[in-house]
């Protein structure tokens, strides 16, 4: 099952003193608005914040898939993989290629 709405990721960064860790998910949010709510509360920055920074970072992330049975599940990542392995090979083209493929830009 594909989620319909976009989700706001809000992170933080697994060294919260200076801030050069690697960026940590910590919760999904469904709009920015909330997710900018979220990330600026006082409460959440004394949780996760990094020092020196007013609020964590929010990034629009693409929503996870969510399987309703193992069948879907090994279904789906087939597909993905597939599409993975196209795009991969897609991007190795030159234009010339692209264009006479008729693949577009």
């Amino acid at each position: 099952m594909k989620l319909d709405n976009p989700l706001y990721g809000i992170y933080t960064n697994t060294d919260r003193t200076e801030g050069r860790g690697s960026p940590k998910l910590i919760c999904y949010a469904v709009s920015e608005d909330v997710a900018n709510d979220i990330a600026g509360s006082t409460e959440f920055y004394k949780r996760y914040g990094v020092m020196g920074c007013n609020t964590c970072n929010i990034k629009l992330v693409d929503p996870p898939p969510v399987y309703e049975s193992i069948t879907d599940y090994y279904v789906n990542a087939s597909l993905l993989e597939t599409e993975a392995i196209r795009r991969r090979a897609l991007a190795k083209l030159s234009a010339i290629e692209r264009a006479a493929l008729d693949l577009g830009d």
